[in-house]
């Protein structure tokens, strides 16, 4: 939810919460969008809308564009972001398992699979543990940030010979629930997103480009997703990921957002499966489809 009132002060704009044309519940402002000289356009504090008791007209996010606030701002002043700020100041550091950097057979798994490991170290913060690591022997930890600080991480195995592919941190351990967080989302910075399900497929497409780890998603990753004008989603082949994808596209479309759900090649089960080149092929070819630019 967002705290409107945060916003209206940030930017200086003038609100009232009681007195003429306000009703409780509603927190208005002069409406910019026909000629209102005093405060006819609310925004109904339960339901997160605006409407003109004037021009009789319901507002999304057009009303910030005509406020001049950016939509990537509206995380920050969420109900729920402030919830984050305060978790993220109550602890600075975050420790996470395993060596930083990656050994020879985490960087040949990689390889293997059509990544650059040296990139990914720098760019991710890829970090590894051995056979000495007890809970997470023999596999590559993948730091989640959140507003340049880590958060949590998962951690993926490089043997391919383990039970569990990938094992998070326990809950009572992380500073945000996984779960609440996009990973990658301080890299997504236009008015655009794609979204996959997992956290290689991010690594294939770059910037601009988040995962909700897994095919379920949450409340609070919608939070942080709707604050974009046009979100791609982009799931595995498979039909319960595609349904996902489906579900996912249905919400958002629902909070007067622009949603592509793109299949990707029927050869390929999903994008990390991709060579890289190829895949950055297919990132630009949906950017000059919908006419975006990074």
């Amino acid at each position: 939810m967002i705290d409107i009132i945060q916003i209206y002060q940030q930017y200086n704009i003038k609100y009232w919460t009681e007195g003429k044309n306000v009703q409780k519940g509603w927190v208005n402002i002069q409406c910019p969008f026909c000629d209102d000289k005093t405060n006819h356009l609310g925004f109904e504090l339960n339901k997160q809308y605006f409407y003109c008791w004037k021009c009789k007209h319901k507002f999304n996010d057009q009303v910030f564009k005509a406020l001049k606030i950016p939509l990537s701002e509206l995380n920050k002043h969420s109900i729920f972001q402030t919830q984050i700020r305060e978790k993220l100041n109550e602890k600075q550091t975050f420790i996470l398992p395993g060596k930083e950097g990656l050994n020879k057979q985490a960087k040949q798994y990689l390889i293997k699979r059509g990544y650059d490991p040296d990139y990914l170290i720098e760019k991710y913060k890829l970090r590894y543990c051995d056979h000495l690591s007890l809970s997470y022997n023999f596999r590559i930890v993948i730091p989640i940030f959140f507003e340049q600080k880590i958060i949590s991480y998962t951690t993926r195995d490089y043997t391919d010979k383990q039970e569990l592919r990938y094992i998070s941190c326990p809950k009572e351990m992380e500073i945000i629930h996984h779960k609440h967080i996009l990973y990658n989302i301080d890299n997504c910075k236009n008015n655009f997103i794609f979204v996959f399900e997992g956290n290689f497929n991010v690594w294939k497409m770059g910037d601009n480009c988040c995962s909700t780890f897994g095919t379920s998603y949450t409340t609070q990753q919608i939070n942080l997703l709707k604050v974009y004008e046009i979100i791609i989603i982009i799931f595995d082949n498979e039909e319960t990921a595609q349904n996902q994808a489906e579900n996912l596209g249905n919400i958002l479309s629902g909070l007067g957002k622009l949603v592509y759900i793109i299949c990707i090649p029927k050869i390929y089960n999903d994008i990390a499966e991709i060579p890289e080149h190829k895949a950055l092929i297919f990132k630009t070819k949906i950017l000059n489809k919908l006419g975006l630019k990074e």
